[in-house]
């Protein structure tokens, strides 16, 4: 099974285009409706915990009718040591005036392999928001695709993440602008420390007819290890003249002008590395508005040092 495809391809040679898997995961799928004018105001809570070698598969179909709104959390956990696979694929349909937000948190161990698929559609004034943590695990695969269909629909994608001795980040993010005056904001913050590996794919694609809408992606990474590998692939297609995309990327080691400043206050070189990390993961874990779930994410981080 292919996954995280790029729309528009690089070179073979970069092995950047795809990410190619065992579809070797079933799980049944749940689908949760929200009616007319339903705003929900308690967060739906997923707690998933992988245990004793087993692999986990989940799928969920959010159907968001008109003008209502929901949050959903999803927590993945799992036992310390133990080898295991977890599938998650999820769809969903915001129509109009409706507002999804997911917020995704993954503390997997280091011989955990995560696999999260998203597909869905935002139609007028349809409003997408996905905040996503990634905090351990051996390998995470991300991917993403968004329709803004509908007149001033919207997406927006916040990523954090912090990969340590050899964990491997994969992320493919994709919105395709097809509504009049759609917007959408990819904004990524993350640290590579050790021999960790991160692969960013971020597209987003104006296709003819969608005038008037805008598109930005950014990217902030904080390199902490000399064998580290860090590739980013931000794409802007365009196939409609009245529209505005934008994108930029922030990558290397701390400032040496900051790095004095902060060691002729008496701060040591590896916790002004530490600081500033937590800082770029406190970025993306500040926007969840749940008190409960930034709380779990600031314990897992005190726990993990």
């Amino acid at each position: 099974m292919k996954i995280n495809t790029i729309p528009s391809p690089t070179w073979n040679w970069l092995q950047m285009n795809e990410v190619i898997v065992l579809d070797d995961l079933d799980g049944e799928e749940q689908k949760i409706e929200i009616k007319e004018n339903q705003n929900v105001l308690e967060p739906l809570r997923m707690k998933i915990r992988l245990e004793e070698e087993k692999d986990g598969a989940n799928g969920f179909d959010f159907r968001l009718e008109p003008k209502s709104s929901l949050t959903v959390i999803m927590n993945l956990t799992s036992e310390i040591g133990i080898k295991a696979k977890y599938l998650n694929k999820i769809k969903y349909l915001c129509k109009e005036g409706a507002k999804l937000t997911l917020i995704q948190v993954l503390m997997a161990g280091d011989k955990v392999e995560v696999f999260h698929d998203i597909d869905g559609v935002c139609e007028s004034k349809g409003e997408f928001h996905l905040i996503q943590l990634v905090l351990g695990g051996k390998t995470t695969n991300i991917n993403c695709q968004n329709d803004l269909v509908g007149k001033e629909g919207r997406a927006t994608i916040d990523l954090g993440y912090l990969l340590k001795k050899k964990e491997k980040l994969d992320v493919n993010y994709v919105v395709n602008h097809i509504g009049k005056k759609t917007t959408c904001d990819i904004d990524v913050n993350g640290v590579l420390k050790d021999e960790a590996h991160k692969l960013f794919r971020g597209t987003i694609d104006f296709k003819k007819g969608a005038s008037g809408s805008v598109g930005s992606e950014m990217e902030d990474v904080l390199l902490m290890g000399e064998d580290i590998v860090n590739q980013s692939l931000p794409v802007i297609l365009c196939s409609e003249e009245d529209v505005e995309g934008n994108h930029g990327a922030s990558i290397g080691e701390l400032n040496e002008d900051l790095m004095f400043y902060m060691k002729s206050r008496g701060i040591p070189e590896e916790q002004v590395y530490e600081t500033m990390a937590r800082a770029r993961i406190d970025v993306i874990k500040n926007k969840i508005v749940d008190e409960e779930t930034r709380k779990l994410v600031d314990e897992y981080l005190e726990q993990i040092g």
